[in-house]
C-alpha cells in the first residue's frame, strides 16, 4: 500500500491485543534500508481489551483492527490523534432479524 512499514496484530489470552510495526533498517536515518526489523521500546503497541481475545483481522488498509473474543462481541479498533489505538466501536454477539437477516447490535 506504498508504506514503508508493516503492522503485524496478535491476540492474548491475557485480555490484550498487541500491534507491531516493522520498519526497514536504517530509513529513520535517511538511509536505503536494509532488512526488516522493529525496536520493542517503540514499536510494539498494548491494548487492553477486558476480555480474552481470539482473533485479529485489519481491513483492507490496514487503518482498521477488528477484535473478537470470548464474550462474542466484534471490537473495531482505529489509531487516535496521539498515535494510540482506541475502540471505535463495539459490536455485541449477533442476534436474528426478521427473515434471513443477523443484525448486530451495538454495545453500550
Amino acid at each position: 500500500m506504498g508504506r514503508s512499514y508493516h503492522s503485524i496484530a496478535c491476540a492474548g489470552r491475557d485480555n490484550r491485543l498487541r500491534v507491531f510495526t516493522l520498519r526497514r533498517a536504517g530509513e529513520e536515518a535517511g538511509g536505503r534500508g536494509g532488512g526488516w526489523g522493529f525496536d520493542p521500546s517503540r514499536d510494539a503497541e498494548e491494548v487492553e481489551v477486558g476480555v480474552e481475545v481470539w482473533r485479529v483481522a485489519w481491513n483492507a488498509l490496514g487503518t482498521v483492527l477488528a477484535s473478537t473474543g470470548e464474550d462474542g462481541a466484534v471490537r473495531l479498533w482505529q489509531k487516535g490523534q496521539g498515535g494510540c489505538w482506541t475502540l471505535g466501536k463495539a459490536l455485541a454477539r449477533p442476534v436474528r432479524g426478521q427473515g434471513d437477516e443477523t443484525v448486530w447490535m451495538e454495545r453500550p
